[in-house]
Order: C-alpha cells, then sequence, then structure tokens
C-alpha cells in the first residue's frame, strides 16, 4: 500500500472520530482535513526539533497553533492524539515520496469525476508550474528587495504559490534573516479561491514549505498567517468580502500565475454566468469558458511591467469566444510564449493544454515563441530549442479569427507564402452552415424513419443511430437508406424548428464535420443533412467571378486544405485524432482564382472523380498536384505535406 493509500486511511479514521463524537457543526470532510492537516504539520515541527516531543499531545498542538493559527482554527481534541504517532509512523516510513502536497493530493484522490468537472478542477503537475515560474522570472534577485508581487487567482491546493515561495527562500535563505522572508511572503504572496476546503490546502501548503525550508531555523514564536482568501476572484466586488480581500482586488500586480478552472458555460451555474457577463466583455462570448475570463481578470490586474502566467485550454487558440481576447492580445504584442503540451498525459480525457506567457513589457516588434508537442521531459530539463519557432503577432493577426497555431519551420514556410499570395478567403466565396440538429432526446424517433412515410419525406444522411458519418466521402454519397419526414409544422411544435429545405435541394457541397483528413462531397439531388454534416453554397461573389462548388469541392478534397487545416486549427483535435471541421474555420482558409486553364482542368477531374463508385486514386493525385500548383508549393514542400498526412491524418 502506498503512502497516500496510509493516508486517505487516517483521514477517514478522522472523520468516524469527528462524525462519531458530533465534534464540529462546520463541514465534516473540511473539519476532517483541517485536523489531518493540524497533526500533519505538527509533526513536521517535531522533525526538525521546533516542538519537544516530551510534549504532551495539546501542549504540541498549543504551541504549534500559536506559530499558524489560520491553520488550527478548530480544535484539535485528544481524541485524535491515537491518530498522531501514526502519521509520524508514515512519513518516517515513506520520507520524501508523500511530496509536497500530502492534502492536495488526498482531496484530489477522494473527489469525484463529476465534483472535479462541476469544480472545473484540474491538478496541475510540478514540473509545469516550475517551467512557468521560471518563464515569467518569478522569483528572482530583487522580488524581496523590490517587494515584487505574485498572485494565484485560483489557487487550488496553492502549489504555485507553494513552488514560488520555496525557490524564494532557496535563493535567499542567505541573503535576508527568516523573519524578513516571512514578512515578505506575508505582504505580497497572496492566492485566491472559492472553495473552503482549496483555501485550507493552499495554507497549509505554504505553511509546510517554511517548514521544510527552514527547518530547525524556524522560530514558532513568529506567527505566519498566509494571505490566502476564500472569495469569487470574478467577483470584482464581493458582497461577503472582508476588507483585506477588497485590498487585493483592488491593487496590481507584478506576475500572476495559475491554473484557472475550466468550465463550459452550459455548464456554468446562473450566477457565475452572471458575473462573467457583467464583468468581463472580451473573455464572456458565445459559449464561453469560465477560464477566458480570468485571463481577461488576470492580465487586468497586471502592472504595467507585469507578467502572466497559464496552464489553459488549447481552445483559446482557436475558439470563437476566445476572439476578441485573442484580437487584443496579438493588438499589443502581450503574448510572449506558447508551449503545446496537447499530446502530453497532463489532464485528458478533460482538456489538451497549453502554457501561456504574457508580458507587459514587450516591444511592439518582438516575435512570440512558439513550442509544438513538447514533451515532459523536454520541458523539465527545458531541452526543446528545435522545437521553437518565432512568429510576428501581426501573421496571426491577419487572418479573420485571430487564430494562433504552432507551426514547425517548413509549415510555417509554406502557410506564410500562401497567405500573403491569396486574394481572397474561402469564405468570400463560400458560405458553410449548419443542418439538421435533434435538440432533445427522443425527438429524433418522431422524424426519422426507414421509409418514406408521408409525402414530405425526404432521404436523410445520418439517419442511423450512431451511425457515424461515413455515408459522406471524399466525391461520393454511401446513402443508408434513412428518410426524414420534413414536417416545418411538426418540428416548430415540438420546440425543433428545421430550416428551410432551399438550403437542401439547392446544389451544394456536403462536408464531414468530424474527420481526420477533409471528406466533402457535391450533392445535387437534395439529401436532408443531420447535423454531423455541413453544407457549403456559393455566395454572391463566387457567382460574380465565376467560381464553382466544384472548384471549390477540388480544394476541400486536397491533400494541401487537409494539411493547412490539421496546422492551423489542430486545437479542435478530439478523441482519437480526429479534427472538428467547422465553418468559421473553413471561412478562413486562402483562395487563389486559377486561370481558365486550371480551372478547366480541376473541373473536369472533379466531375470524373464524382461519377466513380470508388475513388479512383490516380486521379485523386492529379487534383492534389494542380492544388499545389495553384498554391505555388513546390516539389520539397508537397512531400512534407504528404508526410504530415499519412502521419497524423491516415489511420
Amino acid at each position: 500500500m502506498g503512502s497516500l493509500n496510509h493516508l486517505e486511511e487516517l483521514l477517514f479514521q478522522i472523520n468516524n472520530l469527528i462524525l462519531q463524537n458530533k465534534l464540529f457543526d462546520e463541514d465534516e470532510l473540511l473539519c476532517s482535513f483541517k485536523v489531518f492537516g493540524g497533526l500533519y504539520l505538527t509533526s513536521c515541527a517535531e522533525k526538525y526539533n521546533l516542538i519537544e516531543p516530551s510534549l504532551s499531545f495539546k501542549k504540541k498542538i498549543s504551541k504549534i497553533s500559536r506559530a499558524f493559527p489560520t491553520l488550527y482554527d478548530i480544535e484539535i481534541y485528544d481524541q485524535f492524539s491515537q491518530i498522531y504517532p501514526k502519521i509520524i509512523e508514515i512519513r518516517n516510513k515513506f520520507g520524501n515520496k508523500i511530496g509536497l502536497d500530502p492534502l492536495g493530493n488526498l482531496y484530489q484522490k477522494i473527489l469525484t469525476k463529476t465534483a472535479k468537472q462541476g469544480k472545473g478542477i484540474v491538478f496541475t503537475p510540478i514540473s509545469i508550474i516550475k517551467y512557468i515560474l521560471h518563464q515569467i522570472g518569478f522569483p528572482n534577485r530583487y522580488s524581496i528587495k523590490d517587494k515584487q508581487n505574485i498572485i494565484d487567482l485560483s489557487s487550488g491546493s496553492g502549489l504555485f504559490l507553494a513552488q514560488a515561495i520555496d525557490v524564494l527562500i532557496e535563493q535567499n535563505i542567505e541573503k535576508f534573516t527568516v523573519n524578513e522572508i516571512i514578512d515578505y511572503i506575508q505582504n505580497n504572496v497572496i492566492g485566491f479561491d472559492i472553495d473552503p476546503l482549496a483555501v485550507y490546502i493552499s495554507k497549509f501548503n505554504l505553511s509546510l514549505i517554511l517548514i521544510e525550508r527552514f527547518k530547525e531555523r524556524y522560530n514558532l514564536e513568529t506567527s505566519f498567517t498566509p494571505n490566502i482568501y476564500l472569495t469569487n476572484s470574478l467577483a470584482k466586488q464581493g458582497e461577503k468580502d472582508i476588507a483585506e480581500v477588497k485590498k487585493a482586488k483592488n491593487q496590481h500586480y507584478d506576475f500572476v500565475v495559475g491554473n484557472p478552472p475550466y468550465i463550459e458555460a452550459k455548464r456554468m451555474d446562473k450566477l457565475t454566468k452572471k458575473i462573467c457577463l457583467l464583468n468581463y466583455p472580451k473573455a464572456a462570448r458565445g459559449h464561453f469558458d469560465v477560464y477566458s475570463c480570468f485571463l481577461e481578470l488576470g492580465t487586468d490586474l497586471l502592472k504595467d511591467n507585469g507578467k502572466l502566467g497559464y496552464i489553459i485550454p488549447s481552445k483559446f487558440l482557436s475558439s470563437r469566444y476566445s476572439k476578441e481576447m485573442r484580437r487584443y492580445f496579438l493588438e499589443h504584442n502581450l503574448i510572449s510564449e506558447i508551449v503545446d503540451l496537447t499530446h502530453q498525459n497532463v489532464f485528458r480525457p478533460a482538456v489538451y493544454p497549453v502554457i501561456l506567457i504574457l508580458d507587459k513589457t514587450r516591444l511592439k516588434e518582438e516575435t512570440i515563441k512558439l513550442a509544438n508537442n513538447v514533451d515532459y521531459e523536454e520541458l523539465q530539463t527545458m531541452s526543446f530549442k528545435s522545437k521553437c519557432k518565432y512568429v510576428s503577432a501581426d501573421f496571426f493577426y491577419k487572418t479573420t479569427n485571430k487564430t494562433i497555431f504552432l507551426p514547425d519551420s517548413t509549415s510555417l514556410s509554406i502557410i506564410e507564402k500562401i497567405y500573403s499570395d491569396s486574394e481572397y478567403r474561402l469564405g468570400d466565396l463560400v458560405r458553410f452552415r449548419w443542418s439538421i440538429s435533434f435538440h432533445r432526446r427522443g425527438l429524433r424517433e418522431h422524424f426519422v424513419f426507414e421509409k418514406p412515410v408521408s409525402t414530405k419525406s425526404r432521404k436523410f444522411l445520418g439517419g442511423k443511430p450512431f451511425g457515424g458519418n461515413r455515408e459522406v466521402e471524399r466525391y461520393g454519397i454511401n446513402w443508408k437508406g434513412y428518410y426524414l419526414d420534413y414536417n416545418h409544422e411538426k418540428a416548430k411544435g415540438m420546440k425543433n424548428n428545421f430550416p428551410e429545405i432551399d438550403i437542401f435541394i439547392s446544389k451544394k457541397i456536403i462536408i464531414c464535420q468530424h474527420a481526420l483528413r477533409m471528406r466533402a462531397t457535391l450533392d445535387a439531388e437534395g439529401y436532408i443533412c443531420k447535423d454531423i454534416f455541413l453544407l457549403g453554397h456559393l455566395t454572391q461573389k463566387a457567382r460574380d467571378l465565376n467560381i464553382s462548388l466544384e472548384l471549390i469541392l477540388s480544394l476541400l478534397n486536397s491533400e494541401l486544405f487537409s494539411f493547412m487545416y490539421s496546422i492551423m486549427y489542430s486545437s479542435t483535435e478530439i478523441t482519437g485524432k480526429y479534427l472538428h471541421y467547422l465553418p468559421m474555420y473553413l471561412h478562413d482558409l486562402p483562395f487563389i482564382i486559377p486561370d481558365d486553364q486550371q480551372n478547366e482542368l480541376l473541373i473536369q477531374k472533379v466531375n470524373l472523380l464524382l461519377e466513380q463508385e470508388q475513388l479512383n486514386p490516380v486521379l485523386d493525385e492529379e487534383v492534389d498536384s494542380l492544388v499545389y500548383g495553384l498554391f505555388k508549393v513546390d516539389e520539397e514542400e508537397r512531400k512534407y505535406a504528404k508526410k504530415h498526412i499519412n502521419q497524423y491524418l491516415v489511420k
């Protein structure tokens, strides 16, 4: 049995004693952690002879509670004296294996997956914390002298701040007295959290670091009160905020760090959503996520020379709701660095993360450091220089969606060249839109059938339950025999409006919403489509320029466009490495008008491909070659794109 299991067993013993003896009126889990934390910290103090072993249990608790009053705000009764020697025994047996966050690890272990998701909780590995602190430059040799301050707006178990003061003490233990360092920490290291248990664990971890770092030097006559506060960080004027919290919320900081909670708008409680919409105009847009509001708040709290280091979902790089935040960061050139950790097992399956570093001291001409697909070992040793690229903020700012992506040198060169040569965006010429959705369980059965049931019945793609989207292949349709009763009035009565049927009857492109490579075809038969497919129709501009759907289809199904999409929108990746093909991203892809000969050849070959029962690989390759030529992609670049597709977009 590992150390964590032993500690968990003791925590449950404490919890049982509390329940059996009805010792506290507060939440029993919180009280259990407070008792456990008090006993554990006492054992650490005794380890370094800060407490005489000969003292009675009651006197030991009394002595350390004066040194850390906020950790001992409930009475630790004699009933718990039987637990204390067991904690000492486990600490002696496992030593360093227990780690720097025993309470946080216990909390994480006992939280259910549902509870974690509801609170937006994901716990940050220490290697990521160390890297973020190093990259923002905290602590540094001026931190104590200049009274630099740091805040974590969602401190969780306090590991960011604990690690920060751990390094701070290591750097300054011979330069300043213990009391000077403690005084600095008490006035300049601040944390907020909305969870009372997280607040306690943060306070515990900061106190534990002091004892573990100072050891025998620590003086228990010195009272330490960590500035970790129970508050909703996003509520700029919290009704229940004490004076110290109000002061902390109204000052600016040299450094803002953290791993903000990840809660999508659809899972957000009404109060949180209201606070976000009221206070965070850049972040709270559309189907936003609460982490984006923490990002806006953190940026607003920075001093003019301040730096921010967060780990956040990669969705920030491309999502619609983050567009205004990206616009602001790019316009002011605040982004110093982005490190891609999406292929590491950090928070899976919850989220694919990136590290984001902002720096308000950056000059307008400074480039953004981008590191793609970095692994843990490389992050710990900072040995991923070969994966780093430096890109101007202006390059990303030029895209309609302000999308940020992390290319390597070759893909960056290809995409930069194509965008600089392009006269239009795909969205100028074709409008992609959603199709039929069933918004409630059970609605499908009222409309989808295996045979026509009325004169309004239409052939339906996506009708088979859990049937996937293989009815649409590149240049082909494999209809499974389902029909949709396209009854507008019936759908409206069931509060599930259907779009106008014209968008289905008219000639259109159908594209799979989730796929590895893009899969699209042309439909002139009027198939109705479920929302696992997107529909594409020509704009008036396309008609004015004599652009055809066949030409657009040749681009969508080409290697080049799948390559570009997978580089630019890798942050849309879902389980199984499938990409999410969405209208706003497709609209932002580049377009070059072909000359008459190129146009005629592409249309001719697309029509031949559409006539084939099976995809003709020779014709398909000829289309690829023509598209590469249209966008002036040379032979070496073509080889690179093919290799990328074979590696990432083919099962």
